[in-house]
């Protein structure tokens, strides 16, 4: 599946490769029995709540216990301020209004062109309605809170890699 998914998209920057590397082929280091002993941090905490979606939480969790089968050992991660780490740090937000427009204009001749279009035409589901809301209200990439939120994806990101050389 891996194989399959990886791959460089000339518009995305996060999926381009740093000069003299390859990407991997991952077919060809399966081996039987070479999870034996590895070892893997489970966050938990992400894994959400009762409001939350179960279904991938099970899936999450039984592909977990596959793991375990493979000899792989499991380590719940004390990580407590992860989640109050985790706050204010999504994007996705930010950036939807603006790569919506970009897709819009680069296929054809859509029946609509931004966002905004589609929040006051009402070409949405009423479920998603407090999310068009906020994505049409953000201020984009040149805005603070956009920059605060990629300082800590930034800081996020160190603090889980060291975990991880520590355990």
């Amino acid at each position: 599946m891996l194989d399959a998914t990886i791959g460089e998209d000339p518009a995305d920057p996060a999926t381009h490769l740093p000069a003299g590397q390859s990407r991997p082929k991952f077919m060809d280091v399966l081996q039987a029995k070479v999870l034996t002993g590895a070892r893997i941090g489970i966050l938990e905490p992400l894994f959400g709540g009762p409001s939350d979606d179960q279904e991938v939480s099970r899936i999450v969790r039984a592909s977990i216990e596959e793991f375990k089968k493979e000899g792989v050992v499991a380590v719940s991660v004390p990580l407590p301020e992860l989640t109050a780490a985790l706050d204010g740090s999504s994007v996705i937000n930010t950036e939807f209004k603006e790569d919506l427009a970009n897709y819009l204009a680069k296929n054809g001749n859509p029946s609509v062109h931004s966002l905004e279009e589609i929040v006051h035409g009402g070409l949405f589901h009423a479920s998603l309605a407090g999310v068009m809301d906020t994505r049409l209200a953000s201020k984009g990439r040149d805005s603070r809170e956009y920059q605060i939120a990629l300082a800590k994806r930034a800081a996020i990101q160190q603090t889980i890699l060291k975990l991880m050389e520590d355990q």
